[in-house]
């Protein structure tokens, strides 16, 4: 369980941002391109523009709203805890030109966090695939995963110890 995480809400998006030591070099090679190891790690619960046109009919970001839910997931972990499960699976991910090399996860217990807030919010509200972004290449930003069909579509499997030099 984690003991050092921040819920926060920002660019739209709401984040678990954890504090890990993954023990990375800053820099990798993969297929010759550079990659840079992020400074932040985070885990990104929720795309509020896509709640917000699920529950508004909009992508205007209601801060009420953003508020609202917050307190509902910082209940959650309150009561559940923060059990990330860093799995052994690694992706890259490309999108508009911007490539991040990711580490999937799990979050035990969140799926009831999901079933809440669709309840709360009268909405079917889907889980994202759950990923921490470790290196960027053209942004320090990582590329937001909206769904599983996403995740499938922009990304491909890869043996990341194998292009990681020392």
């Amino acid at each position: 369980m984690l003991k050092k995480y921040n819920i926060i809400s920002k660019y739209g998006y709401l984040t678990i941002n954890i504090d890990l030591d993954l023990s990375l070099q800053s820099k990798i090679i993969y297929k010759n391109k550079k990659f840079k190891l992020k400074k932040e790690f985070h885990i990104t619960l929720l795309n509020m523009k896509n709640i917000n046109l699920l529950v508004n009919g909009n992508y205007i970001v209601n801060k009420k709203l953003i508020k609202k839910i917050k307190k509902i997931v910082e209940k959650h972990v309150n009561s559940y805890g923060l059990n990330v499960i860093i799995k052994d699976e690694y992706k890259i991910v490309k999108r508009s030109g911007v490539e991040s090399i990711i580490q999937m996860v799990d979050l035990k217990n969140f799926h009831i966090l999901f079933e809440k807030l669709s309840r709360e919010l009268g909405v079917c509200i889907p889980i994202q695939p759950f990923h921490i972004t470790i290196y960027t290449r053209n942004s320090n930003l990582g590329i937001n995963l909206r769904s599983f069909r996403e995740l499938k579509e922009l990304s491909e499997k890869i043996n990341f110890k194998k292009y990681v030099k020392k």
